[in-house]
């Protein structure tokens, strides 16, 4: 087994466990303890699992289920949603991924229905649904993200172009760039990106300086990024950067 199919199939486990242990991957890939010791190691070192007696754990880059997330720094989201949805161009077509940020972006567009919004939201589709034209992504739904994802997901995604990709990353790092935790979320999050003319991150002050597992993309790629925070000392200064206060 190639050592990038090791290390889906360690992702795969630490989604759907949290733990993963050296011995069912020796059982399981037919590579020696050795070899996957290194793969560990090299995991570990990029921040995407931490290492533990005999195997790796998920690391404390994960983020909390959906609906704990939307009972966080709640007034701080509905903030950046605001400010998000004066920044998007009138008549555009606005594609929006699955997070609690993101879902106070769509409560803020209620007020904005002459916008198109394409998503893979339950939330967003459930508060857009009867004042805007509003297409959700079919897909696997996961519960915890309240979001569709998946193959069926990123075809349907391909149909599409949009003016701009609104995600909300679960880090934002001046070496690193965008990332997330679940590798389906940054894949879909990917995919909108590549779909958009223009792109938009929303991020609480938090997720700053945090790196997470999977790499959407550089900060070079955003046209805006909405935040509740001023640029650290020592970061780039994004001409899009977007702060509303604490």
């Amino acid at each position: 087994m190639w050592r990038a199919e090791r290390e889906r199939l360690i992702a795969q486990r630490l989604d759907s466990r949290g733990r993963v242990s050296i011995a069912e991957l020796v059982r399981d890939t037919g590579v020696s303890r050795e070899t996957l010791r290194a793969d560990l190691e090299a995991l570990a070192a990029t921040g995407r699992i931490r290492r533990v007696r005999g195997g790796a754990v998920v690391a404390t880059g994960a983020e909390p289920a959906f609906e704990e997330r939307m009972h966080h720094r709640t007034a701080e989201k509905l903030a950046i949603g605001r400010a998000a949805a004066a920044l998007l161009p009138g008549g555009a077509s606005v594609m929006i991924d699955a997070g609690s940020t993101t879902a106070a972006l769509g409560r803020a567009l209620v007020e904005r229905p002459d916008l198109r919004i394409i998503t893979n939201s339950l939330q967003i589709a459930r508060d857009l649904a009867p004042t805007h034209d509003v297409f959700l992504l079919g897909g696997v739904p996961d519960a915890p993200a309240q979001g569709l994802f998946g193959e069926m997901t990123l075809s349907q995604l391909r149909r599409f172009r949009a003016d701009v990709a609104v995600i909300s990353p679960v880090g934002v790092d001046p070496q690193v760039g965008l990332s997330n935790f679940k590798l389906p979320e940054a894949e879909l999050a990917r995919a909108m990106f590549a779909a958009a003319e223009r792109r938009m991150a929303l991020a609480q002050a938090e997720k700053l300086g945090h790196r997470s597992r999977d790499v959407i993309a550089p900060l070079s790629a955003l046209d805006w990024l909405v935040t509740d925070a001023a640029p650290p000392q020592g970061w780039p200064l994004l001409p899009g950067w977007t702060c509303v206060g604490g």
